[in-house]
Formats: C-alpha cells, sequence, structure tokens
C-alpha cells in the first residue's frame, strides 16, 4: 500500500505515458487489464462514469466505476486521439512493467506491484468513511470477506481510533 506522499513521489518520477495510468488506478482501484484496454466511448465525463463491460472485468461482471475530480482533469487532459484512452506516441499502452519498476525503484518504493493499488484504493475508501458496500461496487467484489483482504490496516488507523 502506498500513502500519499509515497503515491506523489512515484507520479513525480515516472515518465508521462506513466502518470495517467498511475493516477487511474490509484484514484480508482481498477485492475491494470481494465486499465489499459479502457475505451473512450466507456469514459462519460459528463455524468462521471467510466463503464467497464462484463468482458473485461475478472468476475465477468460489468460495473460502473466514478471518476474522481482528479482522474476528470487527467482525462480530459488527455484528448481524444484514438480509440484507447492510454496511448504512449500514438498507440495503445499494452505493457507498462519495465517503466512501473524503473518508477518504483527511483522513487525508493519497495515491494510494490501494480495491482497493489487496489489495497491502497479499497484503504484510502474506508479512512474516507465510505461504506463497505460502496466500495465492493466500485471495485467489484463480490463479499465482505474478499474486501477485508484488500484493507490494510497500519499504525495510521492505530493511532486514529485512540484520538477519537
Amino acid at each position: 500500500m502506498l500513502n500519499e506522499e509515497e503515491f506523489e513521489k512515484l507520479l513525480q518520477v515516472s515518465p508521462e505515458h506513466l502518470k495517467p495510468i498511475l493516477i487511474c488506478a490509484y484514484e480508482t482501484g481498477m485492475r491494470l487489464g481494465e486499465i489499459l484496454s479502457l475505451r473512450w466511448e466507456q469514459v462519460d465525463l459528463e455524468k462521471g462514469f467510466i463503464t467497464l463491460q462484463a468482458g473485461q472485468t475478472k468476475t465477468g461482471e460489468g460495473r460502473k466505476v466514478p471518476i474522481s475530480p482528479r482522474l476528470h482533469n487527467v482525462l480530459s487532459s488527455l484528448g481524444h486521439a484514438g480509440e484507447y484512452v492510454f496511448t504512449y506516441q500514438g498507440k495503445r499502452v499494452k505493457r507498462i512493467r519495465r517503466s512501473f519498476k524503473r518508477a518504483c525503484k527511483r522513487a525508493g518504493i519497495r515491494d510494490f506491484r501494480f495491482h497493489d493499488f487496489r489495497h491502497t484504493f479499497v484503504t484510502r475508501m474506508r479512512r474516507k468513511g465510505v461504506p463497505d458496500r460502496v466500495i465492493m461496487n466500485i471495485t467489484g467484489h463480490k463479499t465482505l470477506v474478499m474486501l477485508n483482504r484488500y484493507d490494510r490496516i497500519d499504525e495510521q488507523d492505530l493511532l486514529q481510533a485512540v484520538s477519537r
């Protein structure tokens, strides 16, 4: 899991084509495959939703993912040059393994996989007070047991518990 400071540092050292992808992951908790296969026809900036079709998700069920103000700004700035949202030199980004690994190394972040953005998202939403069922709806988790696997409790949470 990344805290906000670590995420911002990661963004600073990332190549330009990777930054929007990282922001999408941080702000939505979407899986890498869902992000890289995202087409502009699935993005509704007016209503503020990304629509994932059934065939695009691990569970095989579609879902609507809300677009945060930060992600809205990023998506608005990308332009609609092609079919896919995330491109590099005019072509769809299909893999980010090397650039992501290098960026993590430059940022001093260890033992962090792209999939860990889902843990980061779930934990951030819980800390904001978002109800479990809403988080589950956004991430596509089917059970509380699975959602709880993604929620991380750390020292910040422990201190917050006794400061209320």
